[in-house]
């Protein structure tokens, strides 16, 4: 929402927000001054001026929307990409043998999102947790995994 709506106050949208329960994501934040996955929070706000002064507008519709620098890309779009989508990218995997039944993976994380290593077998039946979730913190992680099977395929699971 757009702190300067003149249809919806900010003052009265935040308790509102409150009442659905999304505080425990996080509080209000701009999304001008931070980058998805944005802290965690699903209080997503701007206060940046809209063409045309259309400040109720700004943030859905498009002859509103404020561009960024090159001037065709809406300035929006990483938020709506993060909202509609999850994380704004995935986590690339790395995979380094450490001997000849064991492999180290590692991964880049976002701060508040939660990191969850899948095995299996088989990639048309389900996956398997390994280990515990992994909170976390706009570092590197790693895990070292005994390979069991011929054919074994992990994936991270990314809960924000």
């Amino acid at each position: 929402m757009h702190v300067q709506d003149p249809l919806i106050p900010y003052a009265e949208e935040i308790p509102t927000w409150n009442g659905y329960g999304l505080a425990q994501f996080g509080g209000p934040l701009l999304v001008e001054s931070n980058a998805a996955p944005f802290l965690g929070s699903h209080m997503l706000t701007t206060d940046v001026a809209p063409p045309g002064g259309n400040y109720h507008g700004a943030t859905v519709a498009d002859s509103a929307t404020p561009l960024a620098a090159d001037g065709v890309t809406p300035l929006y779009q990483p938020v709506w990409q993060f909202m509609l989508t999850g994380p704004p990218e995935l986590p690339a995997l790395q995979i380094t043998p450490q001997t000849s039944n064991q492999v180290q993976i590692s991964c880049a994380t976002f701060t508040n999102c939660t990191y969850q290593m899948q095995t299996t077998t088989n990639l048309q039946a389900g996956w398997s947790n390994v280990d515990s979730p992994v909170n976390g913190g706009g570092t590197s992680i790693s895990f070292h995994y005994f390979i069991t099977a011929p054919a074994q395929f992990f994936r991270v699971a990314v809960q924000y």
